[in-house]
This record gives structure tokens, sequence and C-alpha cells, in this order.
């Protein structure tokens, strides 16, 4: 009889697990495969090795699928109007930008850079930060640090 009872209450544990799920917003998120699709606008600050710093902007579609995602979008600084794109894996990200407008025009630069995603997240708000390093793409010799804060909305 103990036997007969351990296994139905063994039973009736494995069905009760087996019925238990979190509750689902109906929302996709990342976690679940499905992309999220975020519009951005970083600012934030370049600096060059010599300390000087510039204020750079940069709007982006950011799109996350799992711990992948894929940026793309434009950049403006003092030295014009870039087109960049990018990967990350995780938090680490790889982006390219090349200028095509101002005294920068014709220069590419590749930017590494990791972001934390802000407590506020929410269905409606994705607020990121950045900071990694940025390097001319062909010879690395002009390099420097960026920093950057974002206003992220679906």
């Amino acid at each position: 009889m103990k036997k007969i009872l351990m296994m139905v209450s063994a039973a009736c544990f494995a069905a009760l697990l087996v019925n238990c799920k979190k509750k689902d917003s109906g929302a996709p998120t990342a976690a679940s495969g499905a992309a999220e699709v975020w519009k951005c606008d970083f600012k934030g600050t370049n600096t060059a090795p010599n300390g000087e710093t510039a204020p750079f902007s940069w709007k982006v579609t950011w799109t996350e699928t799992g711990d992948k995602s894929t940026i793309s979008g434009q950049g403006q600084d003092v030295d014009g109007q870039s087109n960049t794109s990018g990967t990350c894996d995780g938090k680490k990200c790889k982006v390219h930008e090349e200028y095509i407008s101002g005294s920068g025009k014709g220069k590419i630069y590749d930017w590494d850079f990791t972001y934390t995603d802000a407590e506020t997240r929410n269905e409606n708000v994705y607020v990121t930060t950045l900071s990694g390093t940025f390097a001319a793409a062909k010879d690395k010799s002009d390099t420097g640090k960026l920093t950057a804060k974002a206003d992220c909305k679906r």
C-alpha cells in the first residue's frame, strides 16, 4: 500500500510540474526566439587618445533575436554623417561605420562595444547604454573610446 501511495504521489507531483508555467504576457520576447525590433536614438561621446571629446548621435534599428542582434542606421558627429551596420552576440557588438559626408567622407571605422539593458525595459521602452572602442578599419591607427545612452522604442 505504501509503495502504491508513493507512486501515485510521484505521478501527481509530475503532473503538477508539467502544468506549471510562467504567465505569458502575450508579447514576444527575445528569449522565446521571436525577433524584437527597436528604433533607437543614441546620444554619446567619442574620446580620442589625446583626451579630446566630441558628441555623436546614432539613429539605428536594433533587431534582437535571442542573444543575437543586428544593428543598422546612421551616425552623426563633428566629422560628418555615416552609415553603420553591425551585429551583437550576447552583449558584445561589432559595428562598421563609413562616413558619407563632411570632413570624414570616405573614412571607415570599426566599433567594438558592450551594452547594458537598463532596468526600465518594458513592452514599449528599451533604454540601453553602451561603451567600447573605435579604430580606423584599415590600419587601426585612429583609435578612441565611445560611450552612449539610448532611448529605444518599438
